[in-house]
């Protein structure tokens, strides 16, 4: 009923609804986010609150109100990052995610700038923890990468730290991959694949090792000469098995880059 009422919100903003209705329509919602720790609940709202802001007519004060509402679920993601997991994925798959998408979808206007700081901070942790579950980490991988194309001007002075922690997040993900694998071939595993560390099964954990990967490619394409020389000492200092998925990333920014 929430996502329903602000479609329909929205879609009459785009005609009479005037922007001082939108604005107290906005801080509701955004009042109940702030102190809402039920996670079914939050993903509505601050889905209903991405909607009524998207789905409106583009203009500057719209953006800031985009950004205002993004940089507000980034702190209530980052509150609970580590314990309360449920809330910080919601948050990211109901509002964040798609408000820094629409954010960066003009590369003309770098709108994600001043949202780059609190971003970094409330997704990089997640990647680096290797008791976030899949669910968590895909939805900071697709936060991340609009995240950095909309700060384009600025990511290049943080391209070491995001794809230090990308390169964890691939780490720890191949682990379990690994893991499982060998359990398969164990017969552990019989009639599907077991719970892996953290209770997630195989599959996910690929996805999230093939996604991180798409990250760190985007990463090194933006960033440039700080994401390089991470790789370069991973593939120096590391344990080999790292290395061809360094040589994926390399691929990968390469092939965005021509694009």
């Amino acid at each position: 009923l929430i996502f329903l009422g602000t479609r329909s919100v929205a879609a009459h903003g785009r005609g009479t609804l005037r922007a001082e209705q939108l604005v107290v329509a906005d801080r509701l919602l955004g009042a109940q986010c702030r102190v809402c720790q039920d996670p079914d609940m939050l993903i509505l709202l601050s889905r209903a609150r991405a909607v009524l802001l998207c789905s409106t007519k583009n203009s500057p004060e719209m953006d800031i109100l985009r950004r205002q509402a993004a940089n507000e679920l980034l702190i209530h993601a980052g509150k609970f990052n580590g314990y309360k997991e449920d809330l910080v994925t919601a948050g990211l798959v109901g509002g964040i995610v798609p408000l820094l998408l629409h954010l960066a979808a003009s590369r003309r206007d770098p709108a994600t700038v001043e949202l780059l700081p609190r971003g970094l901070a409330a997704l990089l942790p997640v990647l680096q923890n290797r008791r976030s579950t899949c669910a968590t980490k895909t939805a900071a991988l697709f936060a991340l990468v609009p995240l950095l194309d909309g700060a384009w001007p600025v990511v290049p002075r943080h391209g070491g730290k995001v794809m230090a922690a990308l390169l964890v997040a691939v780490e720890h993900a191949r682990e379990k991959v690994a893991a499982e694998s060998r359990r398969e071939e164990s017969g552990q595993s019989p009639g599907g694949p077991v719970a892996q560390e953290g209770g997630a099964p195989a599959a996910p954990q690929a996805a999230v090792l093939l996604l991180a990967q798409q990250a760190a490619a985007w990463t090194l394409a933006l960033c440039g000469k700080r994401a390089e020389e991470v790789l370069e000492h991973v593939e120096q200092c590391a344990a080999p098995l790292l290395h061809p998925y360094c040589t994926t990333i390399r691929a990968g920014a390469k092939d965005i880059l021509v694009e």
